[in-house]
């Protein structure tokens, strides 16, 4: 099977994984012909890609650090958990979460060193509820290359996974505004780490509750709530920062279009040293797939291909099978043209 991109989806193509709805319904089943109403109907739903039969599915191997099922069960949970916590009378009952998280650590720890296909993440339709669950997923991954425990993966994707959880505190007119937030907005949206950390130290661990508290804050000092830096923001902190940025940038809002993976990639190594700690990007990076096995691939001098095979800690450099006339012509190691200069730019 192969990696798409909905807007270059073709009349014709045929689904190879099945697409999901924010609820973890089937919208479209394996095996279906896209026809034009199906590939408008995606794209309003904000669907980023998806994965068609292909004629050279012999010549890939497509591993995925969570399946299915895993991912889909979360998703579902964590809309369900969202959706009552926005409620100020609550009941903090946080044992879905718990299970949820779990299901993740153990998933994950099963498929250790299968690079993550975060573009699988955004696979749905409903930004809230995928976003926690994709900072979750990408933050136990970190943990997992810093050597975290079981134990401390199941704290650290606690926290993360309801990272963002004061924001249901925040009024939805300043979550959602298209424009930029005037000062007094950001003000009172900076306030939901402190809102984030209420909710949840008399709920779960404390260690939990300061990823709600500290995932926005810099490894120079310049972040909020309390401006600390380097080695005094948690260790979660640290992670979980790393994870929130990217699958922000990389998702689609109301008021701007998502960041190309290889673009926040790039953002990412930028920042490190004062957004992030840099041993937090050494981790991330050597840990998730930019261009997973089957992806569609365009590379600078105007070539297409097909990523076939990653080049561990070097996301940006896969193996890829030149095609021409939709026939293979040549397969090139990109951490062989390093010197050449050819590069993937879409």
């Amino acid at each position: 099977m192969m990696r798409i991109s909905v807007s270059l989806v073709e009349p014709g193509n045929v689904l190879a994984k099945p697409v999901y709805d924010g609820r973890g319904n089937v919208l479209l089943a394996r095996g279906v012909e896209l026809t034009g109403g199906y590939i408008r109907r995606l794209k309003d739903l904000n669907i980023q890609s998806v994965f068609i039969e292909s004629p050279f599915d012999d010549l890939i191997n497509y591993e995925t650090a969570l399946s299915d099922p895993v991912f889909t069960e979360v998703m579902k949970n964590t809309r369900h958990l969202v959706k009552l916590l926005a409620s100020p009378r609550a009941n903090m009952d946080l044992s879905s979460a718990q299970k949820s998280v779990e299901m993740l650590v153990d998933e994950l720890i099963r498929n250790r060193g299968v690079l993550l296909d975060v573009s699988a993440l955004h696979d749905y339709d409903e930004y809230t509820f995928t976003h926690c669950v994709s900072v979750c997923v990408i933050s136990i991954i970190i943990g997992m290359s810093v050597g975290l425990s079981r134990n401390e993966l199941a704290l650290l994707g606690m926290g993360a996974l309801l990272h963002d959880i004061g924001k249901t505190r925040i009024p939805v007119e300043i979550l959602n505004k298209p424009g930029k937030l005037t000062a007094e907005e950001y003000a009172i949206m900076k306030e939901h780490t402190r809102f984030g950390y209420d909710l949840l130290r008399k709920s779960t661990t404390l260690l939990a509750a300061h990823v709600a508290f500290q995932h926005q804050e810099k490894f120079d000092g310049t972040g909020y709530p309390r401006g600390v830096k380097g080695a005094d923001i948690h260790l979660f902190g640290r992670i979980s920062a790393v994870a929130d940025v990217y699958d922000a940038l990389t998702s689609r809002r109301p008021y701007r279009q998502p960041m190309p993976g290889n673009k926040a990639y790039e953002y990412i190594w930028s920042q490190s040293g004062t957004h992030f700690d840099p041993a937090m990007v050494r981790h991330f990076c050597g840990t998730v797939a930019i261009y997973p096995n089957g992806s569609l691939v365009e590379l600078c001098d105007g070539k297409k291909g097909l990523v076939v095979k990653q080049n561990a800690g070097w996301p940006l450099r896969p193996v890829i099978c030149l095609l021409e006339d939709n026939r293979v012509s040549k397969i090139i190691d990109l951490m062989d043209e390093a010197q050449s200069g050819l590069v993937i730019v879409a």
